[in-house]
């Protein structure tokens, strides 16, 4: 290839050989000015070898720090899309269910119940003089009556029963498979259990019933 390589061009050629040592890659290029050719010459074992390696080594560390990548946005987005579905359906300061994705459970529930025969229950759950608790200790008292009152609820309801902040002060609680006597049997509990809870404002103010 030597009458290929001292052959004067205006590109760079490129070309590959074999001798002893095994292949090798050659680029020349010819500098008019000086009428001087440009010769380097890259032994595939050596240098090229090594260049390749590190190539490898480089996709390598790239894919895997890019497949650990994806992994944490899946994560992430996951965590995300659940806390986002959560605020969807709950009540942000009770975190109780909200009217919004309790009534198509409802409607479920109900030709559920009928297909199997079995009943249902209703309780619809008010809370007495709730307006006077924010006149006379202020909303931050009303918020925690509020999640009090959640919590002694959910307490003494099933895990197939559901509480569902209707709005306000006003509370609905689903009980599956419930007929009427077992209905005002928690109704009872319910009421009593709210009648004897006691609440101490921030400034260590208590209230009760």
């Amino acid at each position: 290839i030597s009458q290929q390589i001292l052959t004067p061009s205006e590109t760079i050629w490129i070309s590959e050989y074999s001798d002893s040592l095994g292949k090798k890659a050659i680029s020349v290029r010819y500098i008019q000015e000086f009428d001087w050719f440009l010769i380097v010459e890259k032994d595939n074992k050596g240098s090229l070898a090594n260049a390749r390696t590190s190539l490898f080594q480089n996709i390598g560390i790239g894919s895997a720090i890019a497949g650990v990548v994806s992994i944490i946005i899946y994560l992430v987005i996951k965590t995300f899309n659940k806390q986002l579905n959560f605020l969807a359906s709950s009540d942000e300061l009770t975190k109780a269910s909200n009217r919004h994705s309790f009534l198509p459970l409802l409607r479920k529930a109900i030709k559920n119940a009928a297909r199997n025969n079995f009943n249902v229950s209703l309780l619809m759950i008010d809370i007495d003089n709730f307006k006077s608790v924010n006149d006379l200790y202020g909303h931050f008292a009303g918020d925690k009556l509020l999640i009090e009152v959640v919590k002694t609820i959910e307490d003494l309801l099933r895990s197939s029963d559901l509480l569902v902040r209707w709005g306000g002060d006003e509370f609905c609680a689903y009980l599956h498979n419930a007929d009427q006597e077992i209905a005002v049997r928690i109704a009872s509990r319910i009421q009593k259990s709210i009648e004897k809870l006691v609440l101490t404002t921030k400034n260590g103010i208590s209230f009760s019933r």
